[in-house]
């Protein structure tokens, strides 16, 4: 690996960026002493420098378009995806980030001194866009983050950061595959996570294996490896994967969605067995809870197992959790008549749609899903899926119409 510039880099910084500050916490501080522990080869200490940069970045950016920070950055760096308020790849590189400070906070394996260099590299990302590219910036002619215009440099970085551009580029040569690449978890994690979005499964696979090879122990590699399989329909063998998963990271929000969505396709392949809907419940709920009631798509998934299960008083608590949380981000983004890409996205209005039928507010979630459906027709397979889950829901309210029938404006009594 190469060696640390023996220079302070943050001498070379902006002046905007040295003197940003957020409450107590002083940018220039935390990079200074990010240097420091560097130099002395404390790489748990560096990713930790890192990631605490991170989780003030994404809470300053979203208090500047009045939405509510929380205190669980995954649900921050969700929250400015779904406004177009971060943009992949650097929302891939701010994930990783985060999942780098979780392994460091709960010592999910032992941290290598590639997992502190990639760490300040994705740091790098995240202040170049909060400075020089988020529509909300602190200063908004900001074209670089340092007075020379070249790269910070928090680590010299000569073998990680050429691929970090390549895949950037959409680059996944596999003779790059190798060598530094491979003992620094995140870079294939997040190589492998795009190839599954492209759905070019094959290879997505001979990289995780070969990353898994490396680091056996990598908690985003084994996610991945689990969603490869769900994706790819061996339901069994993706469970074989992610439940020691759950049960040894509780707590892990990504963890509890993926596994909690094959128990739900499980069920749906075999009604007759309850217990795998109960689990899917089981792991959303959790979910739900231990993001603080943050993430929507969990809450709702919560909600509407629950009503599966024949609970709905319990469904429509869920619910009315899910309708508040997205009416109030609605209304935050109003204020900003000006810039339309700050509204409730696809997701956010099916969402806050089936949150209302398992409520009973038929009109309201006619009109939310209508609206997602026409400003939205390139997410025809997400349709597809939002229509047939719209579908149960009816049946399970034993409702008399399907969702064709319902989206057409059948009358629907309202629930009791």
């Amino acid at each position: 690996m190469a060696a640390h510039p023996a220079h302070d880099p943050t001498t070379r910084l902006a002046p905007e960026v040295r003197g940003f500050a957020a409450g107590p916490f002083l940018l220039l501080d935390d990079l200074e002493r990010l240097h420091r522990v560097q130099q002395a080869g404390a790489p748990e200490a560096a990713v930790f420098y890192c990631a605490r940069v991170l989780e003030v970045l994404t809470a300053d950016a979203l208090r500047r378009v009045n939405l509510e920070a929380s205190p669980n950055v995954f649900a921050n760096l969700d929250t400015l995806q779904q406004f177009n308020l971060m943009q992949t790849p650097t929302l891939s590189w701010a994930h990783a980030l985060r999942r780098l400070g979780n392994l460091v906070r709960h010592i999910q394996r032992r941290v290598r001194p590639e997992d502190a260099e990639v760490s300040a590299l994705f740091v790098e990302r995240c202040l170049e866009w909060f400075f020089c590219r988020f529509r909300y910036r602190p200063h908004g002619d900001l074209r670089r983050i340092t007075v020379d215009e070249g790269p910070l440099a928090l680590t010299a970085g000569t073998e990680l950061r050429p691929l970090m551009v390549a895949l950037d580029a959409g680059d996944f040569k596999r003779h790059k595959w190798g060598g530094a690449f491979l003992r620094a978890p995140a870079l294939p994690a997040t190589a492998a996570e795009m190839l599954l979005d492209r759905q070019v499964y094959d290879e997505a696979r001979r990289l995780l294996e070969a990353a898994l090879g490396e680091s056996p122990d990598d908690l985003r590699l084994n996610q991945l490896m689990g969603l490869y399989f769900s994706r790819t329909g061996n339901l069994q063998e993706a469970l074989r994967r992610l439940e020691p998963l759950h049960a040894r990271f509780l707590d892990d929000g990504e963890t509890a969605g993926i596994t909690a969505g094959v128990y739900k396709r499980l069920w749906k392949s075999d009604k007759s067995d309850g217990e795998w809907l109960a689990r899917s419940h089981r792991a959303y709920r959790h979910g739900w809870d231990v993001s603080r009631q943050s993430n929507a798509y969990l809450g709702v998934n919560a909600a509407t197992t629950s009503l599966w299960m024949g609970r709905p008083e319990d469904a429509r608590q869920i619910a009315a959790a899910v309708r508040r949380l997205l009416q109030r981000r609605g209304a935050a983004l109003a204020k900003h008549t000006s810039d339309p890409d700050l509204a409730l996205n696809y997701w956010d209005q099916v969402t806050l749609a089936e949150a209302q039928v398992l409520l009973g507010e038929y009109a309201a979630a006619r009109a939310a899903y209508v609206e997602a459906f026409t400003k939205h027709p390139e997410y025809h397979d997400n349709i597809a899926v939002s229509r047939g889950q719209l579908g149960d829901l009816l049946q399970a309210l034993g409702a008399a119409c399907g969702a064709e029938e319902f989206l057409a404006g059948a009358p629907i009594p309202d629930a009791p």
